[in-house]
């Protein structure tokens, strides 16, 4: 099993040294033996054109069969993929189901996203109470865009109480981040977002 994990972090060790054709033959090889993180890292090498050509198709593929494993972070790309119909035709309740999946895991970017589809959707009316309570648990996991968009929420009163307390916490924290991009722990989530 070392051995295992040994190739796989080399692996990331490889990417993040920018060695994107090296890397993806080590995701390959753990993939082949169906380790759903290097599922999860082809989806992303093939989401952002990383050693491989950009394929969206290919990237929900190894995305999915990382998600099927119980992947979070596999799960909101396939949630935000389906949501968004990118390299899959849209299907927004099935998006929705993988992003709860993600959500109840706490991933963060899980939360936003059906915090943003609740706020922002286009096929079904706002609903903006749904969307205060995801974009709550993704701002006390730390996502400052969500820190933000519920101090909004709470400073206009939309979907909660309007509390000027709260507003001014949640937008405090957000601001602390200086408006830099949300980061991860690495890119595998970087076409997962829905802004």
């Amino acid at each position: 099993m070392d051995d295992q994990r040994s190739v796989l972090n080399d692996a990331i060790a490889t990417y993040w040294k920018g060695n994107f054709a090296a890397a993806l033959a080590g995701f390959q090889a753990r993939a082949a033996a169906g380790d759903a993180e290097a599922e999860a890292w082809l989806g992303s090498l093939y989401a952002n054109g990383e050693g491989v050509p950009a394929d969206l198709k290919a990237a929900f593929d190894w995305y999915m069969r990382a998600a099927r494993q119980g992947h979070a972070i596999a799960q909101t790309n396939v949630g935000a993929m389906l949501a968004m119909g990118r390299g899959v035709a849209v299907d927004r309740e099935s998006g929705i189901a993988w992003l709860e999946l993600a959500a109840d895991q706490g991933d963060a970017n899980a939360c936003f996203n059906l915090g943003t589809l609740y706020h922002k959707d286009d096929a079904a009316p706002a609903d903006l109470a749904r969307a205060a309570t995801f974009y709550e648990r993704a701002a006390r996991l730390g996502h400052f865009p969500s820190q933000a968009r519920l101090g909004y929420l709470y400073s206009h009163g939309k979907g909660v109480e309007k509390d000027r307390v709260q507003a001014f916490v949640w937008l405090s924290l957000a601001a602390q981040h200086g408006g830099q991009p949300w980061r991860r722990s690495h890119r595998r989530g970087a076409a997962a977002e829905l802004l």
